[in-house]
């Protein structure tokens, strides 16, 4: 994996449909591109640089392996030599920072959901002090044996795009979160069956390593690429 450039998928949801590549329309379409991109290449191989400008922030086999896609990018020019250096940049920066959380990030999702219920809000810290009520899982001692925080929860959630934001419960208002705005992560990411307490039932214990990360779960968008 350390070889490769890393393409991170997100998982379908119930409600989104595909179509297999091997259908006769895609293969078609894919042989054009095919097509093209062998005239580009007999075009343009010999206007390639063989020195792009590898971003610092990466590591030595990182920047070799990115060459040939950073040279392709320099050579279409516009806009791209920056986006390419930016998604290169994101996908390494997940992978390197995050590469330990997939069973995380879900045993998270799931032990949010335990302990939503059927509350429409709950209060970032109130959820906070839940979760660190939980002795078998990491959140009592999420970062240098400390508890998990408002703050470390709302990054730790990030990558499912569920935010914070006021809510309203019974006479106050405090910063938390919607039931509503983790209903896709949930329907995407929580298809395995609940632990009877509630959450995943972890393969093992979970031993924290710094910050866990949820790596699995980023997609790569046209915002990156």
């Amino acid at each position: 994996a350390d070889r490769s450039i890393p393409i991170r998928l997100q998982r379908k949801s119930e409600a989104e449909t595909v179509e297999k590549l091997r259908h006769a329309r895609n293969r078609e379409a894919l042989m054009d591109i095919a097509r093209k991109f062998m005239r580009w290449a007999g075009d343009d191989a010999g206007a390639m640089p063989i020195d792009a400008a590898v971003p610092d922030k990466l590591g030595d086999r990182e920047g070799d392996i990115s060459i040939p896609l950073l040279a392709i990018a320099d050579r279409a020019g516009g806009a791209w030599p920056a986006r390419a250096r930016h998604a290169l940049l994101e996908v390494f920066g997940v992978r390197a920072s995050e590469e330990d959380g997939q069973e995380t990030a879900a045993l998270l999702l799931a032990d949010v959901r335990a302990i939503f219920g059927e509350r429409e809000h709950m209060a970032s810290e109130d959820l906070c002090a839940r979760l660190r009520e939980m002795e078998h899982r990491p959140w009592p001692e999420w970062r240098q044996g400390k508890p998990i925080t408002p703050p470390q929860l709302a990054r730790a959630l990030r990558p499912f795009r569920v935010r914070p934001g006021t809510v309203r419960i019974g006479e106050r208002t405090a910063k938390g979160y919607a039931r509503a705005g983790f209903r896709e992560a949930w329907a995407r990411y929580l298809d395995t069956p609940l632990a009877p307490g509630g959450g995943l039932e972890p393969t093992h214990r979970h031993t924290p390593r710094g910050r866990p990360g949820f790596a699995a779960f980023r997609a790569v968008t046209p915002d990156f690429m």
